[in-house]
């Protein structure tokens, strides 16, 4: 990412409120009940003075015309049938909207509820429809800084700052609040643009297409102005339609200009009025890398998610009105999805999930990468479980492995070595090494001090480093496996182990010592004769390729050990 910023007849049960007037439905062109009910359900036949809708049936929900849409709502609605919302009359749903095998006609209004109270969405959506135009609402309590939006609906920037109630200020571009204001705080993204970074700034009246991204500056005071302070808990809604039967396709590109991790980043949005899975079948790529990168506002950090492991924060779980990056890695890239990513969830974006084996999550400060060890990968970027690390101001730790930098970086177990690299000091924090299967053994080097340390004993280490401003490769992560096989052992030996791979060895003393270091091939032959001192932590070398005798010894010392 070019200069990245260094985001439901049946009407199965639902809750009906009528506090002050009786709701009249008509039942196709034959006979009407009169809901009777107060905070009934619709299966219950006392809250009908004709019995109870039947599937198959057309139903209308007649409103008075002076109907109040904040004291008189459906909480959940569930459409098994045809329900039709007649033109003068609103129908209002503050929770969950299940479209089930049929279809909401909306001639009238009918609005999902997002307020501080109400978290309104769709949640299933198998087959059914909302006929015509609604209403989305989405309520914004968010941290100042950038921020990533985008809607389910085509919409200009002026449309969402309208319906943000003057909350939503834009500044420094055409048809904006202060167009001649010399920073603007809303842009939308570009890669072709090398001149602004990738960045071009917007037209107040530019319409942001369903499924697209951009970037908004969230802010309680309009840049140091005598203007009151605006409160960053504010809604926006927008108005459209959406087919919820047919594939949607986001307008992802890739343009080849030689730089890999730079080309084909893409910022999208979540084109659904609910919350979007995805892990969900529904969502197909054609050369578009797993990973999906929201930026956080609060700590102005990237998280970012691929097969089931974020960071920072990153879920598989995208919310309405989120705007994300994903990068397409070739020609004629195709990101496209279903309804049935929709997710059925708690408006807390909790999902349990199965636990992934061999992860470990390493944090420095506010932020933190994953390293994990899967068969299926490879030392290069895997597109289905790795995801790249973009650097934001909070920015402190990454992964390297040839020139790609990582927030999620899978190796298989050839990959011995995974440098980090770190800005400024502090305590690195070790989570989930409980993961890691028995035959791991992982170690942290530690380059400056010349020491090792085992992270299967202990989940923290502290140092210290006076450069602050710069990325240094002062850690590296060794993974180790295999069982170590005593040749010989003498008594006086307490104290030694070792630890090998295919390419490193690790010795280990309790204490500091000089020892002499030899290695004999399986011929009897001396291949190595090597004299170091040894400090606590451990002391690595390059093995021979090839199944041979390692022998410690120094004058309290003897031991011998044999690698492959």
């Amino acid at each position: 990412m070019k200069k990245f910023l260094t985001i439901l007849l049946m009407l199965c049960v639902f809750s009906m409120n009528a506090k002050t007037t009786q709701t009249r439905v008509s039942w196709g062109n034959i006979w009407q009940s009169i809901f009777l009910g107060n905070d009934l359900s619709w299966t219950n036949s006392g809250t009908w003075d004709n019995g109870i809708p039947a599937a198959g049936d057309i139903v209308i929900i007649r409103l008075p015309t002076d109907f109040n849409v904040s004291s008189e709502t459906l909480s959940d609605l569930e459409v098994r049938s045809k329900l039709d919302i007649e033109a003068g009359n609103t129908l209002s749903v503050t929770n969950e909207v299940r479209l089930v095998g049929n279809q909401i006609n909306v001639n009238g209004e009918f609005i999902i509820v997002g307020d501080a109270s109400n978290y309104g969405r769709v949640t299933v959506a198998s087959g059914g429809n909302i006929n015509g135009n609604f209403t989305y609402e989405k309520w914004v309590d968010r941290c100042n800084g950038w921020s990533l939006y985008g809607g389910p609906f085509d919409a200009t920037l002026n449309e969402y700052a309208d319906s943000a109630t003057g909350q939503m200020i834009y500044t420094g571009f055409p048809n904006s609040d202060f167009p001649t204001f010399g920073t603007g705080n809303a842009y939308l993204w570009d890669e072709d643009h090398f001149a602004t970074g990738g960045w071009i700034l917007p037209d107040g009246n530019n319409t942001i297409t369903r499924g697209v991204g951009f970037w908004y500056w969230n802010s309680d005071t309009v840049f140091n102005s005598p203007l009151p302070s605006i409160n960053q808990q504010w809604k926006v809604a927008t108005k459209g339609s959406i087919d919820f039967n047919t594939t949607f396709s986001f307008p992802v590109q890739y343009t080849n200009y030689g730089d890999i991790t730079s080309d084909g980043w893409n910022l999208m949005a979540n084109p659904y009025p609910g919350i979007m899975d995805w892990d969900d079948a529904g969502l197909s790529r054609t050369n578009v890398d797993d990973a999906v990168y929201v930026f956080n506002t609060c700590n102005q950090l990237y998280a970012s998610y691929v097969g089931g492991v974020g960071t920072n924060g990153g879920t598989n779980l995208v919310a309405p009105f989120q705007g994300f990056y994903v990068k397409a890695n070739g020609s004629s890239p195709v990101l496209s999805t279903t309804s049935s990513v929709i997710e059925n969830s708690n408006k807390d974006l909790l999902k349990t999930i199965n636990p992934l084996e061999n992860i470990l999550r390493i944090q420095l400060h506010s932020d933190e990468i994953v390293v994990r060890a899967n068969d299926l990968a490879n030392e290069g970027f895997n597109s289905s479980f790795d995801a790249y690390k973009n650097l934001g101001d909070s920015s402190t730790i990454y992964s390297r492995l040839d020139t790609t930098d990582y927030s999620i970086n899978s190796v298989n177990d050839s990959t011995g070595e995974i440098p980090l690299y770190t800005k400024g000091g502090g305590t690195l924090y070790f989570s989930e090494i409980n993961t890691w299967e028995s035959h791991y053994n992982l170690y942290l080097e530690d380059k400056t001090l010349n020491t090792m340390t085992s992270l299967n004993s202990v989940n923290s280490y502290t140092f210290t480093e006076s450069n602050t401003f710069t990325y240094i490769n002062r850690f590296v992560i060794h993974l180790f496996y295999g069982v170590i096989t005593d040749v010989k052992e003498n008594n006086n030996d307490n104290g030694v182990s070792v630890l090998y791979s295919q390419e490193d060895i690790i010795i280990k003393l309790d204490y500091n010592k000089d020892v002499n270091i030899e290695m004999y091939n399986m011929l009897g032959q001396k291949i190595m004769v090597d004299k170091t001192l040894f400090i606590k932590d451990g002391y690595r070398m390059k093995s021979p390729g090839q199944i041979s005798i390692l022998r410690i010894f120094n004058d309290e010392i003897d031991k011998s050990v044999k690698v492959f």
